[in-house]
């Protein structure tokens, strides 16, 4: 499967799930850069929740968090 027919698998079935680890996915990469985003740009509160990079290094993260609920 590729990683965005896992997350769409991921938020059919197990959503309430997807939410929590997806924040705390959030944090997780945040915390791992408190000072230059992924992408290598200062990192702000307002520039994560834009960043495209930032998000697809979340949804990795969720679906890495969540790879014991995938099926086989």
């Amino acid at each position: 499967m590729k990683i965005q027919e896992k997350i769409d698998w991921l938020k059919t079935h197990f959503f309430a799930d997807w939410m929590g680890t997806h924040i705390e996915a959030e944090h997780q990469i945040s915390d791992e850069h408190p000072m230059f985003c992924v992408c290598g740009k200062l990192s702000t509160g307002l520039h994560e929740l834009r960043c495209p990079k930032f998000k697809k290094a979340v949804d990795s993260r969720c679906v890495e968090l969540m790879k014991d609920k995938l099926p086989k």
